[in-house]
């Protein structure tokens, strides 16, 4: 404030002055000049002071501006739009940070992505991470998970489609519940093998579909999944170095003990373990999606039989439990393994099926589908054979299914024989597209 005490100081000067002025001059009233003296110091007092409040008013205005605009540049650019329009007219609806040379180029129209082309379909590729592993009591197995997709493309198929075919090397195993016929086959391969170019799998240290009675291989009931995994690397890692250059038919059971199945036997569904019998099967999936990872042409004969004939075979011949016990369990088997997890979920080029009781007339063209055919000993052939060693084992035991089922079995025991019926007759369905 001191410069209000300035301004009062002058107007004390002014008031003395003008008293000595009217004290000397003698030209006027001296109470009259000093009155209208005073009265002009009067309004440019107010003058001033008028002027000292708007110029101290305007200073502060200024003042806030000043600081308000430095802080505002201080400040990083961002990409504000109201603050951008407001303080850059020129810029409006652009980003502050980028020059007006930049703002004023238009960015170039991105080139349209051309749309994907279909490409040829990939072979499979096997991951023990796709399979599930089943666990029951103390028992564990492999099988075939779900299916997957990954952006509307299936990585893990439902049905794995049959891509390796060959006329030189194929892998065959055979199908069938117990008491199918497993045992009868090993003649006709014999003979297949000094006729044309059967031959047992060669040895692959290592690897096993099952060992120690169904507990371990590929499809034990007591493995875990690093050993699966280890399993699967072997084969996948050895199997080409190991098959004849030359033409041959590898087949994997019915023909005694080779080293794929050491101590698993015949490999029927189901084979040992009675206190996981359910499980303790082979897993023609599994095998399938082995063989088409390298390339090799795997084929399946599914046999089936007549239901009591497979209890009689089981129960009453080898005393393989009671048919209380197997008429449910076989239903269970096939419905659940045999069709649902296995056969449903292949090609069905990767298969053909024959009925038991029919074998003596197997039609001609399963000895191509194997491709034993035309080897070797031209006077040979497959369906020949199998009509020869088949053509005895047509005795029944009963002779008439009804009395035998009525007499023999009790309530509980024919429920489940029925089971194994109604289960048998979706096999034929199934293998006759139904």
């Amino acid at each position: 404030m001191s410069e209000l005490s300035d301004i009062e100081e002058e107007l004390s000067e002014l008031v003395n002055s003008a008293a000595e002025e009217d004290e000397y001059s003698g030209l006027v009233d001296t109470g009259a000049k000093h009155d209208a003296h005073k009265k002009e110091l009067y309004e440019s007092s107010n003058k001033h002071r008028r002027n000292f409040v708007f110029g101290l008013v305007l200073g502060v205005v200024i003042g806030i501006l000043s600081v308000y605009a430095f802080s505002y540049g201080s400040k990083p650019e961002k990409a504000s739009k109201s603050a951008g329009s407001f303080f850059n007219g020129d810029n409006i609806g652009t980003p502050t940070n980028i020059s007006p040379t930049q703002a004023a180029t238009p960015a170039p129209t991105p080139a349209p992505t051309p749309a994907s082309k279909p490409t040829e379909a990939e072979g499979f590729s096997v991951n023990v991470d796709n399979w599930k592993f089943v666990t029951e009591k103390y028992c564990r197995t492999a099988i075939a998970g779900p299916p997957k997709k990954e952006n509307g493309v299936e990585t893990y198929p439902q049905v794995l489609p049959k891509m390796a075919y060959s006329n030189k090397t194929r892998f065959v195993f055979i199908v069938g519940l117990e008491g199918t016929g497993h045992h009868l086959w090993k003649p006709i391969w014999e003979a297949c093998s000094l006729n044309s170019i059967c031959l047992q799998p060669p040895t692959i240290p290592g690897f096993k579909l099952s060992d120690k009675a169904m507990k371990g291989g590929l499809n034990g009931v007591m493995i875990s999944k690093p050993q699966v995994e280890g399993i699967v690397n072997v084969f996948l890692n050895n199997i080409n170095k190991v098959i004849s250059d030359q033409p041959k038919t590898y087949v994997l059971n019915t023909w005694g003990h080779s080293d794929w199945s050491a101590g698993g036997g015949q490999m029927s569904y189901p084979s040992f373990m009675p206190s996981c019998r359910d499980l303790s099967i082979p897993d023609v999936r599994l095998m399938a999606e082995l063989f088409e990872t390298v390339g090799i042409d795997f084929r399946l004969l599914v046999v089936r039989r007549d239901p009591l004939d497979v209890l009689i075979s089981t129960t009453v011949h080898r005393h393989f439990g009671t048919a209380i016990e197997n008429g449910a369990l076989y239903a269970k088997v096939i419905e659940r393994s045999m069709i649902g997890e296995q056969l449903a979920r292949l090609d069905s080029a990767f298969y053909e099926c024959l009925v038991y009781e029919d074998l003596n007339a197997i039609p001609e063209k399963i000895g191509k589908f194997i491709n034993v055919d035309g080897k070797g000993n031209g006077n040979w052939s497959f369906h020949d054979e199998v009509r020869k060693v088949f053509h005895h084992s047509q005795s029944k035991d009963y002779k008439d299914k009804d009395d035998y089922v009525k007499q023999r079995f009790s309530e509980r025991t024919r429920a489940s024989y029925y089971k194994l019926v109604a289960a048998t007759d979706k096999l034929a369905k199934f293998c006759e597209g139904g």
